[in-house]
């Protein structure tokens, strides 16, 4: 005789395969989408004219270690098949994890071993790069028929900046991050939200939060409540804070609000003494961790991280960014990748209910 649940466990299995079904199918859309986008925009772009003499060339990128379809180092992997249809040359990906970036490239640079030849890496890096002529300027390659032309005049003006040293280019146009926080729009516009927060801080809820106060009271309020229905308590905000990783990024964008003052008159950000300063005094190279600006923030951010998982203390980029994508967190503070990977059905589960503030 057939027990009475046997139809609910099946009833149960068909739904985790339909539910495979359909995350499959999401999944093979977006591989799909991914290589349409990417084919139409291969055969929109300049692409030079290859030199024949590159056929069956190889060299190295060293890059940041993210993995195939990783930030940073997932391009290398995606175009590399253009790069070898158009040039008939191939290279290799050295991926480095971040902690050992500075080590292993001014290493290899150092000691001309030439493990590596082409770099994509922090533009902090620069001024050690120059200062031991490293490096060489790109400025010579930009009229160059062999090469693809882009609108240098299209990047923003800070960034054109970065990549300049001396009046002469040495970075090229990809990678521009400003951290963000990211926040779940939907919640932040709910009523039942809304009312809640005012009765706890005595204020509306900040739908465009534009202070690091308002932030910490958002992060506190949605810490801890299971708001997204899934039986288990949520976080306010999530960070990736592991040491040798890139937590300071973190503490850099939460600080500069504290401790930079721009310059006065038509240009703020004229460098002097007292202005434009962030780690030391230029004149006697004395650490300012320890002035006013600093110890506030660090406190902003050590009371910020009261209200999200205590283990993001240990993560890096990824584990801060799955936690927000799969609906478990209120907020992110991290780069710009996370705008695109919501769109991801295979990852995410928040398309459409992004607001972002700088």
């Amino acid at each position: 005789m057939r027990k009475k649940g046997t139809k609910v466990l099946v009833g149960v299995l068909v739904l985790v395969v339909v539910s495979a079904l359909i995350s499959f199918a999401f999944a093979q859309d977006m591989d799909q989408l991914e290589i349409d986008t990417a084919n139409a925009v291969f055969e929109a772009a300049d692409k030079g004219q290859p030199d024949p003499s590159w056929q069956g060339k190889k060299f190295t990128i060293a890059v940041l270690a993210s993995g195939p379809h990783g930030a940073i180092s997932g391009p290398l992997f995606f175009w590399r098949p253009f790069w070898e249809k158009l040039t008939g040359a191939t290279y290799d990906v050295a991926e480095i994890p971040f902690g050992e970036l500075q080590a292993k490239i001014f290493t290899d640079l150092a000691t001309e071993t030439g493990n590596y030849d082409a770099i994509v890496g922090p533009s902090f890096f620069y001024g050690d790069y120059i200062a031991n002529d490293w490096i060489i300027p790109i400025d010579k390659y930009f009229d160059d028929a062999r090469m693809p032309k882009w609108n240098r005049d299209a990047i923003a003006a800070p960034i054109r900046e970065l990549y300049q040293w001396g009046g002469k280019w040495y970075g090229f146009n990809n990678d521009h991050d400003g951290m963000v926080i990211y926040f779940r729009k939907d919640l932040f516009n709910d009523p039942k939200w809304q009312e809640e927060f005012k009765n706890e801080f005595n204020y509306d809820l900040p739908v465009r939060p534009d202070s690091w106060q308002e932030i910490l009271d958002l992060a506190k309020f949605f810490n801890g409540k299971d708001w997204n229905g899934d039986g288990k308590e949520d976080f306010g905000i999530s960070m990736h804070l592991k040491v040798g990783e890139q937590g300071f990024f973190n503490y850099i964008a939460l600080a500069g609000g504290f401790v930079v003052m721009p310059a006065p008159g038509d240009n703020p950000a004229k460098v002097t003494r007292f202005h434009n300063q962030f780690w030391f005094d230029p004149e006697t190279m004395k650490p300012l961790t320890n002035t006013p600006g600093h110890v506030k923030a660090m406190e902003m951010l050590v009371e910020l991280c009261k209200y999200g998982p205590a283990a993001m203390v240990s993560w890096g980029l990824g584990e801060a960014w799955d936690i927000f994508l799969r609906g478990d967190c209120a907020m992110v503070f991290t780069f710009g990748d996370v705008g695109t990977l919501s769109q991801d059905t295979r990852v995410s589960v928040v398309q459409g209910k992004l607001g972002v503030v700088p």
